[in-house]
């Protein structure tokens, strides 16, 4: 009988041995074959990203082997009835992952890769990545359940046996001595799985503790499991404390209007099976009783049957997002309803710039008693040393003329301490309306800690929606200490370069960090942040193993045993090199596009004002003569300034007028024989008023032997006019004009100088473009509307010529020198054209532009001129379009992303159909180094940008007659 026992016993070890040790070798194929289906889709992101079909063999080699896991997966499972019934489940969701990656990598090699962002992009991926984790999870657990009751059955089986061995006889002796060798096998087996099992919740622990947000499990009865690290900072409770007890006292939350008590969402998602979405105005009533606002979602957590065992809560602090959003708000309301907003320090200064107002607010932000500082001038007190000399020039500027651009204004601007601590401000200046001189007050509050919040936030956010969103795009790997790397995944190769082998052991900051950094000790200080603060983050360029650089985002988070003992740290790092670049161009195009739009509100602005100027006299005038009809010399004296404010007007229309029609193409020159002499006399007569007017000394230059040459009088004489009338409107009273004519090889050079407020050197490029003009003192009369210098260069521009702008900076005065042609009327005849050739045959262009506005404008252009026209917006796909179209001409900016203009007239070049293509450079580089650049790179022609319809018209017509 106790032979037949023990027999039964052993039978029974032996059989839950063999059950441990499939259950391992299950859970082992399970792992595998998440491997391989990640390794899979890492491959897919490398070709897409890069296109290189060497990326396309680990995808292959990946893919075949999840296929040959799934059947190994089906032969383990064909006597487990429990996981073995989410083997359809699995097969389902791995066959749709597999699909997505073909149908994208498909889409890439027959040039649609675009598209296959798209796909990527969307959640489809990743949704189903997530249900392959969830059906993977729920086999492995019912695995390590199954081995936790063979350990107990194994263990009372053992037991029997020693029981039974003690009454058998020397042969039980013998077959115990047999069981108590399986069962110890047994147990140690049982110890090695319990051991791995014991890792990967130390490795889920760890995982959740990093989780930026606050996370809470719990059985199928409510009852609180787990607290990460975060829950146990919100809630008050630690998980020692809270396991067991009901998640409703641990996790209290009510309605942050009505305090009623809020259902506790993880409850709901156990009872109805759901996932169930963010809750709003919540507040969470932590265990000491203080109040957190907070949303939160929660999900149900199922077993292999698909039953609720269970549900996860996350949910974190909203806090300070919530209260930036009420101030910001009451902000708002206080603007709507009062002029100036009142802030927390009030200053008022009088017309000096002395204290006579200093609140008590002030005094505390700014460490000065009232006392202190009243009938003192205020910028030695509260206005940084560096900032005082333009606070003083303000103010006088304000004095003298009324101007003002800080005032009524809500500004931040950086203030200065008593201890000498500079710290960001907002400021709101009003002038206070009294008898004799002005008196200003400033309402100021310290926004240090807002500043520092928001940022705090938008970190936050950033780094959350990266972790969570895109972790399939990281770099995950741990370190020792020292820094030394102990782990390793396929993320590293993506990003830094480096197989494990060559990985493991690696010091990575060392290695990942600029020479720049590592001089500055930026890479240990972030491991000492980590250590000390439990976390380090950097956004800043890294190093690949190639010593290609890459814009990194990551987080750093030391790992500390249960002692607190340093363990070592996670690093988590994403390539956000794209998105850097791409965040640099909207910032440039953000600036440009508001430069355009400062400059058309300015224009519109002047254009009012110029226009208003005349028609004040004109309209005082009529009713003058009204009143003074019996008398004459009072009606002439009236009819004399209405007619001089009349041609003002009409000079102002017809400049607006020949800049639309030059803008256009509209602009016929009336060209004849004409002696520059008299072109340079009819435009000192026409400015002669001015020039008076301003008491300014003119001294004119002319060769003694006359100069002829073809063109329109009429026009070239409203450019020198122009000239001279700019001369005179940026020179003070009394000052000199120098107009110099000279003959120069087949050219005749025009040269108009003055000593008057000078061009900066930032702005003597933009000079001639529309709508630009350059500041000075109100006391010079009208500003004009920024045209003329726009017209001139157009006019010039037509008459085959040339302007440049010479000039030492403010105040050094300037030179404009106008460059024109010699011709006979023959051969002007023959090459300077007002018309586009008639006869020939229409031009197939192609225009090469990545600012898509002015590609659009240029080909509407080319088109008018009877021209077939063809766009594209870089250097690569200018190849490409040029190869299909084979245009007779291309117009090519040079500055493009992917493949700049250089390069792809170097390629064009290269090719048999385009060797005999007109190429010309269309840009804003004009410099004879640009010039040369462009010869050499292959172009035939250099024009700067913008492109005059009359160089155009030159050039086709050129292309049609060869």
């Amino acid at each position: 009988m106790t032979a037949a026992i023990n027999y039964i016993h052993t039978r029974t070890l032996v059989e839950n041995s063999r059950s441990v040790a499939e259950s391992q070798e299950l859970m082992v194929q399970l792992e595998g074959l998440l491997s391989n289906i990640t390794d899979a889709e890492t491959g897919q992101r490398g070709f897409l990203l890069t296109l290189d079909e060497s990326y396309l063999d680990p995808y292959e080699s990946s893919a075949s082997l999840v296929h040959s896991d799934l059947r190994k997966l089906e032969e383990l499972l064909h006597e487990n009835e429990t996981p073995l019934g989410r083997l359809p489940d699995l097969n389902r969701a791995v066959q749709a992952k597999l699909d997505e990656l073909r149908e994208t990598i498909d889409l890439a090699k027959d040039g649609d890769r675009e598209a296959a962002l798209v796909i990527v992009q969307s959640d489809v991926g990743k949704r189903l990545m997530d249900e392959i984790r969830t059906i993977l999870g729920s086999m492995q657990e019912t695995e390590a359940e199954d081995v936790r009751k063979r350990l107990l059955e194994t263990e009372q089986s053992f037991q029997s046996a020693v029981a039974s061995a003690v009454l058998s006889t020397l042969v039980g002796v013998a077959l115990l001595g047999f069981v108590f060798y399986l069962a110890l096998r047994n147990i140690r087996q049982e110890q090695a799985a319990t051991a791995e099992m014991t890792a990967q919740r130390e490795l889920y622990l760890t995982t959740l503790a990093s989780i930026g947000d606050a996370v809470i499990s719990t059985n199928a009865e409510g009852d609180v499991v787990f607290l990460n690290t975060v829950a146990e900072s919100l809630t008050g409770w630690t998980t020692a404390d809270a396991s067991g007890r009901p998640l409703t006292e641990v996790f209290r939350i009510i309605n942050e209007t009505t305090r009623a008590t809020v259902e506790n969402p993880a409850l709901r998602a156990i009872r109805e099976g759901v996932i169930v979405g963010l809750a709003n105005h919540t507040l969470l009533i932590t265990r000491d009783g203080q109040e957190v606002a907070i949303d939160d979602s929660a999900a149900p957590i199922r077993d292999d049957a698909g039953e609720v065992i269970g549900s996860v809560l996350v949910f974190r602090d909203i806090s300070s997002h919530k209260f930036s959003v009420r101030r910001l708000e009451a902000s708002e309301a206080r603007m709507r309803s009062m002029l100036n907003s009142a802030l927390d320090g009030i200053i008022s200064i009088d017309h000096r710039g002395n204290v006579i107002e200093f609140n008590k607010s002030a005094e505390k932000m700014f460490g000065y008693t009232r006392d202190e500082v009243l009938g003192n001038e205020m910028a030695n007190f509260i206005v940084p040393p560096s900032l005082r000399g333009r606070h003083r020039d303000g103010l006088e500027r304000y004095l003298k003329t009324g101007v003002g651009p800080v005032l009524d204004q809500r500004l931040e601007l950086t203030a200065v301490r008593r201890d000498g601590e500079e710290f960001p401000v907002e400021i709101s200046i009003t002038r206070i309306e009294t008898v004799g001189p002005p008196l200003f007050t400033g309402y100021v509050r310290d926004i240090t800690q807002t500043k520092f919040a928001e940022q705090q936030r938008q970190e936050s956010e950033r780094r959350f929606r990266m972790l969570v969103e895109q972790i399939q795009d990281y770099a995950i790997f741990m370190m020792d200490p020292e820094g030394r790397a102990t782990s390793w995944n396929v993320g590293v190769r993506r990003l830094l370069g480096y197989e494990e082998d060559e990985f493991i052991g690696l010091r990575v900051f060392k290695a990942a960090f600029t020479p720049e950094d590592l001089e500055t000790g930026i890479d240990e200080a972030e491991l000492r942040q980590a250590a000390t603060e439990g976390r380090g983050g950097d956004d800043r360029w890294k190093l690949r193993k190639d010593g290609s650089r890459f814009w990194a985002s990551g987080i750093t988070t030391a790992l500390h045993d249960e002692d607190g003992n340093l363990l070592g740290f996670m690093k988590v790092m994403r390539d956000q090199t794209d998105r850097k670049r791409l965040e640099d161009e909207l910032r440039k195009i953000a600036a440009d596009l508001s430069e355009a739009d400062r400059r058309k509100t300015e224009f519109l602005a002047t254009l009012g004002h110029e226009l208003r100027n005349p028609l004040a006299p004109i309209r005082t005038g009529l009713e003058v003569m009204k009143l003074a009809r019996d008398e004459p010399e009072t009606i002439e004296e009236v009819r004399l300034t209405m007619e001089r404010q009349t041609h003002q007007m009409m000079r102002l229309i017809d400049d607006l007028l020949d800049v639309s029609r030059i803008t256009r193409g509209k602009l016929e020159l009336r060209r004849s024989m004409v002696l520059v002499g008299d072109v340079v006399g009819s435009a000192v007569e026409a400015a002669r008023p001015f020039v008076n007017d301003a008491q300014h000394e003119l001294t004119v230059e002319l060769p003694e032997e006359p100069i002829e040459m073809y063109g329109d009088p009429h026009r070239l004489a409203q450019v020198f006019s122009n000239l001279l009338n700019n001369a005179a409107k940026y020179t003070p009273v009394g000052g000199h004009i120098w107009l110099t004519v000279r003959r120069l090889d087949d050219d005749v050079v025009i040269s108009v100088r003055d000593n008057g407020l000078g061009i900066p050197a930032e702005m003597q490029e933009s000079i001639f473009e529309m709508f630009t003009q350059i500041d000075r003192p109100h006391e010079f009369g009208h500003t004009g509307l920024g045209i003329g210098l726009t017209l001139v260069k157009r006019l010039i521009a037509l008459h085959g010529g040339t302007i440049e702008v010479k000039s030492d900076g403010p105040d050094h005065g300037s030179e404009f020198t106008v460059r024109l042609p010699v011709m006979t009327e023959s051969a002007a005849t023959s090459v300077l054209l007002e018309d586009p050739p008639s006869g020939n045959p229409p031009l197939k262009v192609l225009v090469v532009d990545d600012n898509e506005a002015a590609a659009s404008m240029l080909s509407m252009v080319v088109s008018m001129l009877g021209n077939e026209v063809r766009i594209a917006h870089d250097g690569s796909q200018a190849v490409q379009v040029a190869s299909q179209f084979r245009p007779e001409v291309i117009l090519m900016d040079l500055g493009m992303p992917n493949m700049n203009g250089f390069e792809a007239a170097r390629e064009i070049r290269k090719q048999e159909w385009g060797k005999t293509m007109v190429l010309a450079a269309l840009t804003g580089w004009g410099q004879d180094e640009d010039r040369r650049r462009s010869r050499e790179a292959g172009f035939d022609h250099h024009f700067v940008k913008p492109a005059e319809p009359a160089e155009l018209q030159r050039l086709f017509a050129a292309v049609s007659r060869n």
